[in-house]
């Protein structure tokens, strides 16, 4: 079972507010919430929602026992996969990656080398979600969505063989 929490922490070029303020303010009360729900469904993971640049608050969400971060959005300053994967990726589920401002509105072949590029970049070793790194909005071509299963289908299968770069 999965608990989604959702405060947004980031802009895209960095954080609401300071990462000393965070941990202040917000950090203590955001582990007593998730220590509650831990205690209460031992089972369940928590999945927590903050768009944008949060780089520098992620081990602080990790601390306070976030299992999965969503959404993972590419664009923002300093997130970039790869880094993600190889800092957090031991500690934490990435959820998202998929970039919803150019890549899902652009063309297939786009679309198709960024699903391949956030796989190859967020997969390895497990905990990965490929999805959206946020709503889907109107400006996304139906068949875009429909690619973006399609492509997911393909390439997003353990263990990962995405071929050439």
């Amino acid at each position: 079972y999965i608990v989604e929490t959702s405060e947004d922490y980031g802009t895209q070029s960095g954080p609401l507010i300071s990462p000393r303020l965070f941990r202040e303010m917000i950090k203590p009360r955001r582990k007593e919430l998730n220590d509650f729900i831990k205690r209460r469904w031992p089972h369940v993971k928590i999945l927590h929602h903050s768009c944008g640049a949060i780089w520098e608050l992620i081990d602080d969400l990790i601390d306070t026992g976030i299992d999965i971060l969503n959404p993972i959005q590419p664009l923002a300053s300093g997130m970039d996969s790869k880094k993600l994967k190889e800092v957090f990726g031991s500690r934490i589920c990435f959820d998202g990656g998929i970039d919803t401002q150019r890549a899902l509105c652009g063309s297939q072949d786009e679309l198709e080398a960024e699903v391949r590029r956030r796989i190859r970049a967020l997969a390895p070793g497990g905990g990965y979600i490929l999805a959206p790194s946020n709503h889907i909005q109107r400006d996304v071509p139906p068949e875009n969505v429909v690619a973006l299963f399609e492509f997911a289908k393909k390439y997003g299968r353990y263990p990962i063989d995405l071929g050439e770069e």
